[in-house]
């Protein structure tokens, strides 16, 4: 499969259907199940730092929508945290406390119902400004939209990051990746470097 050029600097891998699309994505879990559990486990600790480092710019409480959650390691730091979060994933797995089934492109859940929305999949979506309208269709007024990413694929100072197989959304960089969501009704509140495969953290306000 290769890839297409699409405005505002990214690249998205091309798929047969849609449905070929959410299948591949699917896969990831039982392709790699020691891997995943291995990263939420690593992803529940971490994140729980990130978010008590966040306090001035979280609100105390409130309710947290996860996308992209697989095995959800982010949703079980959000509710240790004392957040109601839930997150959503194409194939959760089975019996997941944490991760109910859903698609990020279309979410089941009320306009502005939600506190914060938080991903670190972004580059997994096939659709980004369809995920970015839902992303600002539930959150409240003044939400946190919470995000982790990798950085681009063709940075200028030659350390790009890379694609895996189940990669689908490129951008070329960071720096246009943070001011294009910006530019969809966003404002940055901060931005901060970590390590993992996701190492840049945006934090966003919906205005």
């Amino acid at each position: 499969m290769g890839w297409e050029d699409l405005p505002g600097g990214f690249r998205r891998r091309v798929y047969e259907s849609y449905e070929q699309y959410i299948k591949v994505q699917g896969s990831k879990l039982g392709n790699k199940a020691g891997f995943a559990a291995k990263a939420s486990a690593g992803m529940h600790t971490g994140m729980i730092k990130r978010i008590n480092q966040q306090k001035e710019r979280l609100p105390e409480a409130g309710t947290v929508i996860c996308l992209g959650a697989r095995l959800g390691g982010e949703v079980s730091a959000f509710l240790q945290c004392g957040y109601f979060a839930v997150g959503v994933d194409v194939n959760p797995g089975e019996k997941n406390e944490f991760v109910l089934y859903g698609d990020f492109h279309e979410l089941s859940f009320p306009a502005q119902s939600t506190d914060i929305v938080y991903t670190n999949s972004l580059d997994h979506v096939l659709d980004i400004d369809k995920v970015l309208g839902e992303v600002t269709r539930v959150l409240k007024p003044g939400g946190i939209f919470y995000v982790e990413a990798k950085g681009g694929v063709a940075e200028p100072d030659g350390r790009s990051a890379r694609s895996d197989g189940y990669d689908c959304m490129e951008w070329l960089t960071l720096e246009g990746f943070v001011d294009y969501i910006a530019s969809k009704g966003f404002c940055v509140l901060d931005r901060y470097k970590t390590k993992g495969f996701t190492p840049w953290g945006i934090v966003y306000r919906k205005i």
